[in-house]
């Protein structure tokens, strides 16, 4: 494995304590609320994988962690940790043991105070039992499957996607729980599998809930914000986003291949080739996203924030993240294999 550094061009002249040491890769990138505390996962040249919290590795002799997850005020954080052929939840250094078969997506609520995570046990070679884990109490209901957890920002209400194959016309039922309750179950995917995208996309907001909806077989996809239907007009919609007051919304649909920005119902850019990766301030008087275009045989992105463009030219961007005072943070890695991962904050 080639070394890549992580060099930090401060475009914004705010001040950072963002490390700037030299590692092999850098994913999970996440920032608290009050722009002080950062954490990410890395990997040695080795490949063994670690974390990095505030510039200090934060090692442990765990065969691989993953899953990392910082709370908003930054000062607790938790991770995946697998060691011996078991996961477990590691939170802020303190293992979490039960005798799960394996857990994932570990996540705050915006306060910082609650813990939610995905666990299964593996009974025999043919069942397997999933269930959710919220401030050590097991979540529990005859699903096939769950998946995405997730807490409203004033945490009080609590969702999740789960998964039932019914036996009887053998059909699958992908459908949402929140607060324990079944929200709806009148669409149906006839694929046996729970697949990653299905629904795409699970946002609590102020009370209530938006999230996507795909029927394959009639070439469909639109999103349910509340009980209002949008997206109705476009195909291949994606990077779904929906502002905390549940006001506005935003994604990112492609016609025609053009990469098309909507918000609240309304194109407002089909300037770009391909768009990705949105950025929205929490106060949504800001707008980042990725742009990529054909360059002779080549495809080169950039970053756009509040519709000018921001950055050079790379090969690939791995994601833009606003911090709480509106500043971007942009990791690009800006040619390949060959040389290393940036973080340029604007």
């Amino acid at each position: 494995m080639s070394e890549k550094s992580i060099q930090v061009q401060n475009i914004s002249q705010k001040p950072t304590n963002i490390t700037q040491k030299i590692y092999p890769s850098i994913q999970d990138f996440q920032i608290s609320s009050n722009s002080e505390h950062y954490i990410f996962t890395t990997s040695d040249i080795k490949g063994k994988s670690f974390i990095v919290k505030d510039g200090q590795e934060i090692w442990k002799e765990y065969d691989d962690v993953s899953w990392v997850s910082m709370s908003p005020d930054g000062k607790s954080f938790a991770y995946v940790a697998e060691q011996n052929d078991k996961t477990f939840i590691v939170k802020d250094g303190q293992e979490i043991w039960k005798d799960y078969s394996n857990v994932s997506n570990p996540i705050f609520s915006l306060d910082s105070k609650h813990l939610a995570y995905k666990a299964y046990n593996s009974i025999d070679w043919i069942y397997d039992t999933f269930l959710l884990v919220k401030d050590g109490q097991e979540i529990w209901k005859e699903y096939d499957n769950v998946s995405d957890p997730i807490f409203s920002p004033d945490w009080k209400s609590f969702a999740y996607r789960a998964y039932l194959n019914d036996q009887i016309d053998w059909l699958a039922y992908n459908f949402l729980v929140k607060d324990g309750q079944e929200i709806w179950k009148e669409y149906k995917n006839t694929n046996t599998s729970l697949s990653a995208d299905w629904p795409s996309f699970l946002f609590l907001t102020e009370g209530w809930i938006a999230y996507a909806i795909l029927e394959p077989l009639k070439d469909n996809s639109f999103f349910i914000i509340g009980n209002k239907i949008v997206g109705q007009s476009f195909k291949n919609i994606e990077d779904f986003s929906v502002s905390k007051d549940g006001k506005h919304h935003i994604y990112f649909a492609n016609n025609d291949w053009k990469g098309l920005i909507v918000m609240d119902e309304k194109v407002i850019s089909d300037k770009y080739q391909i768009v990705s990766d949105p950025a929205i301030s929490s106060d949504w008087m800001h707008f980042a996203f990725t742009a990529c275009e054909w360059y002779r045989s080549d495809i080169k992105c950039f970053v756009v924030l509040d519709w000018k463009i921001v950055s050079e030219k790379y090969d690939k961007i791995e994601s833009n993240i606003f911090s709480e005072d509106n500043t971007l943070y942009s990791i690009v890695d800006s040619n390949g294999s060959q040389s290393g991962f940036e973080i340029k904050i604007f």
